[in-house]
């Protein structure tokens, strides 16, 4: 909108800024305060290795937070580039994208309570998965804004459940067991988008996505493997 009206960058930036701080100051006065138990005590070494549970946790955060990286640093560059839309049309895409993930993330606990958390897992990843494989095989306008929304919807649930799963490991700590995969999932979330970057300008952008959709759906076996397991 900014871009088809001409808009200055400073008004530009300034609108979003102030709406964004509206919205901030709105939601950090309804925020639940919690303060931590003195009485619980929890004793050990500073660095343990993570069980398979964990470890598989960390690795679907790793796939999810590396997708949603990647989906917020390229989707216009696609849109531009390999859809070939328009400079106001191609952000769309990314718009779509951030709209899914917050409306998951809203009804997201209702979700939870109703399917669980490991299947909600599998669900998100074969949205997730759907969406960015009919972008990559579709290339088209609609087809790419739809996917990203699906993409978005997918995603917007897989991060929050995996640090409350985290949190709540039996045989570690809490504050240790949401370090090391709030740790992993950020090293995909900074590495995702250079890589996929690097192998862009090695193949093409079409070709670096196949990778993210590739994770994206190791992400969903993982989470059937733990779910059949269980």
């Amino acid at each position: 909108m900014f871009v088809e009206f001409s808009f200055d960058l400073f008004y530009h930036f300034s609108t979003v800024v102030a709406g964004a701080l509206l919205v901030t100051i709105w939601f950090s006065k309804r925020l639940v305060h919690d303060k931590p138990d003195p009485s619980i005590k929890h004793e050990g070494p500073l660095f343990r290795m993570p069980n398979g549970a964990l470890v598989r946790i960390g690795i679907i955060a790793f796939c999810c937070m590396l997708a949603e990286g990647s989906m917020a640093d390229w989707s216009v560059n696609y849109m531009e580039n390999v859809v070939h839309t328009s400079k106001t049309l191609a952000p769309i895409a990314l718009s779509t994208f951030a709209t899914a993930m917050t409306l998951g993330r809203i009804f997201g606990d209702k979700a939870r309570a109703m399917f669980g958390d490991w299947k909600l897992i599998i669900a998100g990843g074969l949205v997730s998965t759907s969406g960015l494989c009919a972008a990559l095989v579709f290339p088209e306008a609609g087809i790419v804004i739809a996917g990203s929304f699906f993409v978005g919807l997918g995603l917007s649930v897989i991060v929050p459940i995996t640090y409350s799963i985290a949190g709540g490991t039996k045989d570690l700590p809490s504050g240790v067991g949401l370090a090391m995969v709030t740790t992993v999932g950020y090293t995909g979330f900074l590495l995702g988008p250079p890589v996929i970057g690097f192998i862009a300008d090695w193949q093409n952008l079409r070709i670096a996505l196949v990778v993210v959709a590739f994770l994206l759906f190791v992400m969903t076996l993982l989470g059937i493997f733990h779910n059949r397991k269980v």
